[in-house]
């Protein structure tokens, strides 16, 4: 009688431990897999979100005109190049007989919690100028009518000469001053 009992208690003991070592391990794995199936299918569909969106944004920027294309480089170019950048300020300064003295180039760096938020990179020039009010004022009304983005974050000025001498001598309009200009001009990277 008791061996009309112990095969099946063998078979389901060892059913119980073949569901407990292989299958629920098995299918808690399945689960887990859907469970990230479903996270995947989720980021799949974001993407083509994205693509679509990529894709209208393509094509709006190919429906631009290839001159407007050159002067949207121009204004807000991909990166500046200082070398590039110092002789446009100096062609611009021999139109008006001046001379850029001094120039330096301060690339902000982006890196940090404010710099992600910002789609431009803003970068610094310095350099100063010797020249009559009416000249360094010609000049930077042509710096401003140039296309690309640029703010003059400040000016400094100082007589040239000293004072007795200048005063006696010439007109407000015509004494010569040294500028130290600070202009702010921006990049996309």
């Amino acid at each position: 009688m008791i061996q009309r009992y112990l095969i099946p208690l063998l078979i389901v003991i060892l059913s119980s431990s073949v569901y407990i070592l292989y299958v629920d391990a098995t299918y808690k794995d399945i689960g887990r897999l859907i469970g990230n199936a479903d996270v995947l299918k989720g980021y799949i569909v974001d993407a083509d979100n994205a693509r679509t969106k990529l894709d209208a944004i393509a094509e709006e920027y190919n429906s631009f005109p290839p001159e407007g294309v050159s002067r949207l480089d121009v204004l807000l170019p991909e990166k500046i190049d200082n070398v590039r950048f110092i002789i446009d300020l100096n062609e611009v300064a021999m139109r008006h007989g001046v001379q850029v003295l001094s120039p330096e180039v301060k690339m902000s760096q982006s890196s940090g919690p404010e710099s992600s938020s910002l789609s431009f990179v803003p970068s610094e020039i310095k350099f100063k100028v010797v020249s009559t009010y009416n000249v360094f004022y010609e000049f930077l009304v042509d710096l401003e009518r140039s296309l690309a983005l640029r703010d003059v974050g400040s000016i400094k000025l100082k007589s040239i000469g000293e004072k007795s001498q200048v005063s006696n001598i010439m007109k407000p309009e015509q004494m010569i001053y040294e500028y130290e200009v600070a202009i702010q001009s921006y990049s996309l990277h």
